[in-house]
């Protein structure tokens, strides 16, 4: 996991050294519990590679499924991974502006081992030191909506 990690924070060094937060710092990494496939000896650069490319050079070692859901005005893509037939992991991705304890609580309609609710719907700005973020978030009704909607999927 830590060379994954090392992996990404060379590519968000390359970006920018001062490695803002809205330029991927930190990346993004999560752990599942399954065995590590057999890496060559240059994996890091094949990594980093395949992450600017955005494309990848070989088959992942586990199986996943994508799929789109309408909730009102906001959609939610799904992203179900599993090794062995077992499932792993769920992402869940929603273009509604949405609080961490929002999110939360959609992660938590999830059956994998590991769940992760992302929000696109919120992108903060830089700020001035001493500055406050203006934060836009959905009603309580709306998050329902997407909840009833997540689970019919899941």
């Amino acid at each position: 996991m830590g060379g994954i990690y090392d992996s990404g924070m060379r590519l968000a060094d390359e970006r920018d050294s001062e490695a803002p937060i809205d330029q991927g710092w930190p990346p993004f990494t999560i752990g599942i519990a399954v065995e590590a496939p057999d890496r060559p000896g240059d994996w890091q650069s094949q990594l980093l590679s395949a992450i600017q490319r955005k494309e990848s050079t070989g088959p992942a070692p586990w199986d996943s499924q994508l799929g789109m859901i309408s909730a009102g005005d906001y959609k939610v893509s799904a992203l179900h991974s599993s090794v062995n037939d077992r499932e792993a992991a769920s992402i869940l991705v929603t273009d509604a502006p949405m609080l961490p304890q929002q999110l939360a609580r959609i992660a938590e309609v999830g059956r994998s081992d590991i769940n992760v609710a992302i929000s696109t719907g919120n992108r903060l700005p830089r700020v001035e030191n001493g500055e406050l973020h203006q934060v836009e978030a959905i009603s309580e009704r709306r998050l329902g909506d997407i909840i009833r909607a997540v689970t019919q999927v899941l």
